[in-house]
Formats: C-alpha cells, structure tokens, sequence
C-alpha cells in the first residue's frame, strides 16, 4: 500500500492535532493537592482563599497551613473534595522577600524552613503516579542554592534528588529554580509512592507544594488512536469532496 505526501502530511497533522488537544483536556482535568504554607516569620497568617487560582498549574481549593497546626488531615483537592492524604511539618515559619496581599503573593510569601531531611512529611497521596512543584525562596538579599532528597518510602534507597537557586526577589513570579538561575520553584515530574518525605541540606525554604496527578502511560496511546480515527476522516472526506 503506498501513501502519498499528502496523505501521510494528513496523518500527521491529524495525531499531532490530537495529541496537543489531549493534552490541553488531560492538563485542565487532572486532580491536584496545592498546599501553602500561610505563617509567615511574624506569625501572621496569609490564606489562599478557596476561589485564590494560583501556582505554575493554577488550581483553587488550596490547603492553608498554619504553625499552630503542625499537621493538617484529609487535604482537599483543587475541587475542594477530600483525598484522604494528610501532611506534617516540624519547623517555625519564615517569611521571605515577598509580599503578600495577591494569591501568587501569598503562596510565596509565607514559608517553613525544611532542613533537615524529612522535616514535611506528605501521607496517603491518592495518585499512583504524580508532579511534583515545590515553592522555594531565600529569605535574604543572597540566592541560597538547596538540595530536596524525595523519599518514595521509608527506605533511603528510594530518592529523588533535585536542587536549584532560590529566587531572592520581592517581585512574586513562577520561574523554574536551576543551578544556573534562580527560581521560584522546583520540578519532579513522574514521581510515585504514597508517602513523600522532603527535607535537605542548607535549611531550605518551601513557600508551599502541588502534588499533580499524572496521566496514565495508555493516555498517548489513545491520543494517537484518535489522531489516526481523525486522519481517517479527513482522507474519507478527500475522496469524496475531492481536494481541499
């Protein structure tokens, strides 16, 4: 069977049409928890309210938590639906270069200073498999460079390690923290484990955390199915208009 440009040029187009369009309902539907860590240095409190849409992938409903609190239990999603998944912290809050006031203000204003290892402790994540963006932020004029060592369990052997420069600035914006540049967050993506245990070294500082549900390894597999059903269309509709 030979194929000519033309019609493979339709194939294509069509899976990559799907593909991006997959991808844009599987970003705006997936489940995610948004934790904020709202006491700040003075022990005043900045809240996201649940309609306060924010982060790298804005989400509302996000769980406010405070240092009289200590642990908060079954963490709501970003529809406000309880997960059953609980979070614990052990260290006194801080608070940073930013201001607060905005929803993103909020989210990286307040934070807690997770050193050392395990200082937040995530328990019962929902997801088989999810993202992960931790806010992070220095709490003086200097870039601080930290380390996160992510647990997949108890056991040691099971971590993920990732460091970046945490951004000093007042000016509240979302932009990936490397060894290279500074940044507002940092990026674990396909991680897995029911329980996430943060900490590292140097006393860094977390604004907050989003844990993301991530897509099921079949989901591009059926983005494509529905790009070669689309092309198949396409090329029914060619022999029967004759070229468009």
């Amino acid at each position: 069977m030979r194929f000519s440009i033309s019609t493979v040029s339709i194939y294509v187009r069509a899976v990559a049409a799907a593909c991006f369009l997959g991808a844009l309902v599987q970003s705006a539907s997936a489940a995610s928890i948004g934790v904020n860590f709202a006491t700040d240095g003075t022990g005043a409190s900045f809240d996201l309210g649940p309609t306060d849409n924010t982060g790298v992938v804005p989400q509302d409903h996000w769980n406010n938590a405070h240092n009289s609190d200590a642990t908060l239990s079954n963490l709501v999603d970003d529809l406000g639906n309880a997960t059953g998944a609980s979070i614990t912290w052990g260290h006194s809050p801080i608070s940073t270069n930013v201001a607060g006031g905005t929803p993103i203000g909020n989210l990286l204003h307040s934070a807690v200073i997770a050193g050392p290892a395990d200082s937040i402790v995530v328990s019962n994540i929902p997801y088989s498999t999810f993202d992960l963006y931790l806010y992070i932020s220095a709490p003086n004029t200097s870039p601080t460079t930290v380390l996160f060592k992510i647990n997949h369990g108890i056991d040691a052997g099971h971590q993920l390690s990732v460091s970046g420069i945490a951004d000093h600035s007042p000016n509240p914006v979302f932009v990936p923290s490397t060894l290279q540049n500074t940044g507002s967050y940092l990026f674990l993506g396909g991680v897995s484990g029911s329980t996430l245990y943060i900490g590292g070294s140097g006393g860094p500082v977390v604004d907050g955390l989003q844990i993301m549900e991530a897509p099921e390894p079949t989901s591009l597999a059926l983005l494509v199915c529905a790009g070669l059903g689309l092309a198949a269309v396409c090329l029914r509709r060619r022999k029967t208009l004759g070229p468009f």
